[in-house]
């Protein structure tokens, strides 16, 4: 092996296995006035991280429509419904970063957020501390289709996510 071929080889960024049970994809809206929590709990995700090596850094998560949950058994069939997140024609939601980089505190990686078939440049600003990635972003349901305007729902979700991740 050449010398070239083996500094690419060194250059990759390693390889995390996520702690899927562990795993928080946690949202909340307004509405009617209240907050509304509520989670996605299957989750799964290829991710190469390392801080010295972000140009080969890459994330790579998928979420499955289906493990929404608000808590009232009612709400959560809605939002799988067609109105909302129509889970029987788009059972997941996906984010695939196109980079990653280093942020005035933790990262940023950018990337297309897919979710009810509608892809949307975004990034998200994480934390990667003692094996766990942690992050928030704010997007707008509207953005990807889900539900209509409303005046008692509010358009803007804000999204907390927690990862755990062992060493491949």
């Amino acid at each position: 092996m050449g010398l070239g071929m083996g500094s690419v080889l060194l250059a990759q960024a390693p390889s995390w296995n996520i702690q899927a049970d562990q795993t928080k994809v946690d949202f909340v809206i307004k509405n009617a006035g209240l907050n509304v929590d509520g989670n996605f709990s299957e989750v799964k995700a290829e991710i190469r991280f390392a801080p010295d090596q972000l140009s080969t850094s890459k994330i790579s998560a998928f979420i499955q429509v289906k493990s929404v949950s608000t808590g009232i058994g009612m709400r959560d069939k809605s939002l799988k419904d067609t109105d909302y997140f129509d889970a029987e024609k788009f059972p997941q939601m996906t984010f695939v970063s196109t980079s990653i980089r280093k942020a005035k505190s933790g990262y940023i990686a950018s990337g297309k957020l897919t979710i009810k078939g509608v892809s949307k440049n975004v990034e998200i600003p994480f934390q990667f501390d003692n094996e766990v990635f942690s992050g928030k972003l704010t997007l707008d349901r509207l953005d990807y289709g889900v539900g209509s305007s409303s005046w008692i729902m509010g358009d803007e979700v804000k999204i907390s996510l927690r990862v755990p991740v062992r060493p491949l």
